[in-house]
């Protein structure tokens, strides 16, 4: 009587299933996605799961097909956290210290507690600042950077919104006007139309349609309320 047929894993030794494999095998590659079973593991130093393809697990591999570098577009679990727990006791007072993970759209780092996004400054000032002294007060940052993903502890205060306001107009960093990701006029734009405002023959709406945007939107511009640095 023929030998029962072995699990084609070297030293695994259980009984064949299906595909050369035993059934642990083989419910790892319908299961897990492996094309082959994980023989050796990731040529990434201390990654230490199963080559999944070119050497790498199928988390590095994934990153090489997408990337062209099997450590591009992520970082590992803890990370984050390892570097936050690290700036908090950061001494330089000169120098930003850029937050390397994920940032907003607005360019300030955030940082994942409890499945929420929060911004890292704001959970930095609160260690080493204390509480704020109300609720609407805000993480501002003394260096202007804070768009450019600035954490260092030294660099940040609380101030109200109004007082966050006034640094930002002083760093050259507020999104009044032009500068605003938004807006349909430009500075220039705006004085020529408060210039000719004795003299114009369109109506709000009409200047409006030719910019884009709300007959409104030219009346408070116009006015001063809006555009207040041109």
């Amino acid at each position: 009587m023929a030998d029962k047929a072995l699990c084609s894993i070297p030293d695994c030794g259980k009984p064949y299933c299906a595909r050369g494999y035993c059934s642990t095998h083989y419910k790892r590659i319908i299961q897990k996605g492996y094309k082959r079973p994980p023989t050796a593991p990731c040529k990434i130093e201390g990654c230490g799961r199963f080559s999944h393809g070119h050497g790498f697990c199928i988390k590095h591999y994934k990153r090489y097909l997408k990337y062209g570098d099997p450590l591009a577009g992520s970082t590992d679990w803890g990370a984050a956290q390892t570097f936050y727990e690290g700036l908090l006791t950061h001494t330089d007072r000169e120098k930003c210290l850029i937050w390397p993970f994920y940032r907003n759209w607005t360019g300030y780092g955030q940082i994942r507690r409890n499945k929420k996004l929060y911004l890292v400054s704001r959970l930095v000032c609160v260690v080493v600042h204390g509480e704020p002294p109300t609720p609407k007060h805000e993480a501002a940052h003394l260096c202007g950077k804070g768009h450019e993903g600035c954490v260092n502890p030294n660099h940040l205060a609380w101030k109200t919104s109004a007082e966050n306001n006034a640094d930002k107009v002083a760093h050259g960093t507020h999104n009044r006007g032009q500068k605003h990701p938004f807006a349909k006029l430009t500075n220039a734009q705006v004085r020529h139309l408060r210039e000719t405002e004795a003299t114009r023959t369109e109506t709000f709406e009409e200047i409006g349609a030719r910019f884009g945007m709300s007959g409104g939107a030219v009346r408070v511009a116009i006015r001063g309320k809006t555009y207040k640095d041109a």
